[in-house]
């Protein structure tokens, strides 16, 4: 998971949070990807598929996206 994560660290996009570049949240198994745009949201996903594939992981794209309420 390691190489996934300096992959897309080390890509030009991310959101400005107070000076520092943040674009990508890591937590157990799941990752949230920050872009400013989608196009460089594109880009990112691009990067973490190819390197994803690389180590032989995979993606779930079932997991729910976006805000989720919790009653």
């Amino acid at each position: 998971m390691e190489q996934l994560l300096r992959a897309v660290a080390g890509g030009p996009s991310g959101l400005d949070l107070y000076g520092q570049k943040l674009n990508v949240l890591a937590y157990a198994d799941n990752l949230i990807l920050l872009a400013p745009d989608t196009t460089q949201l594109q880009q990112m996903l691009y990067v973490t598929s190819k390197a994803a594939r690389w180590m032989g992981l995979c993606s779930n794209v079932t997991k729910p996206i976006g805000p989720q309420s919790v009653d």
